[in-house]
């Protein structure tokens, strides 16, 4: 049994050259907002029975993860993905049909099980039993980055609410989201190498972490492409010496807000 970090980076939707366009949008709440890491922009339809997102890369690029965060698809969704070498996906070249998704943690996630490299890629959400229209937070098109993590992982979720008194007993409370905060460390010296050639690329740019892609890490645990999937950036990242034939690299994953 393995424990797996998948570091999903290099996200195609956010790069320079790419363009997102919606089935149909809310003026305060437009397509674009899947390209903003930021937790509160989200895209909003009109409608809830047949909506879509496409995105429109510069060029074919390698996929090897599809990942969507923030949605409020209620179970009975169906959900699927398009990818084509034309806009217009006439035909398309490639169908993925009930991609999995968890209404509880508002994530959808796919493993391609060869990388798909194509320029065009269309989203495809149903659910006409939704109170709601159709809502996305953020999309990830593009390849990923797997590390095998030493077993056990500090798991935190500060509270960054400030409550302050004033001189005459007063009190104000400025309330903020909570988020999320892992601590884990690498120790194989091959991933090490990965993880120098990850920073290279990725810099202090967000990422998703995927935790427990596969669901192998607890025997209880059957939604880890979803509960253990956040979006956010390295706090920490620690290189120490080689101690008795090991060297390692503890981590710190922060989760956006």
């Amino acid at each position: 049994m393995s424990n797996i970090a998948r570091f999903c980076y290099m996200n195609w939707v956010t790069r320079p050259g790419a363009g997102v366009s919606g089935s149909s949008q809310q003026i305060t709440l437009p397509d674009d907002n899947i390209q903003n890491p930021q937790r509160v922009r989200v895209w909003e339809a009109t409608g809830k029975t047949a909506e879509w997102m496409q995105v429109n890369l510069p060029a074919a690029k390698p996929v090897d993860q599809v990942v969507v965060m923030d949605h409020n698809w209620t179970a009975a969704a169906t959900v699927s993905l398009v990818g084509s070498t034309n806009a217009a996906f006439n035909p398309p070249a490639v169908t993925i049909d009930d991609i999995p998704f968890s209404s509880d943690y508002g994530v959808a996630a796919y493993a391609c099980p060869s990388t798909l490299t194509y320029q065009y890629w269309r989203l495809h959400i149903a659910d006409p039993g939704n109170s709601d229209d159709i809502q996305v937070g953020y999309i990830f098109l593009g390849p990923v980055m797997n590390f095998d993590y030493r077993p056990g992982f500090i798991f935190k979720q500060p509270d960054p609410s400030v409550e302050i008194f004033s001189d005459d007993g007063q009190r104000s409370l400025y309330v903020r989201s909570k988020y999320r905060e892992v601590n884990f460390k690498i120790g194989d010296e091959m991933d090490l190498s990965k993880l120098t050639d990850f920073y290279r690329w990725q810099g202090k740019q967000d990422f998703i972490l995927m935790f427990d892609p596969d669901n192998d890490q607890f025997d209880n645990v059957t939604d880890g492409p979803f509960s253990w999937t956040m979006l956010g950036s390295l706090a920490l990242m620690q290189f120490n010496h080689r101690t008795m034939g090991v060297v390692s690299a503890p981590l710190k994953f922060r989760e956006s807000r």
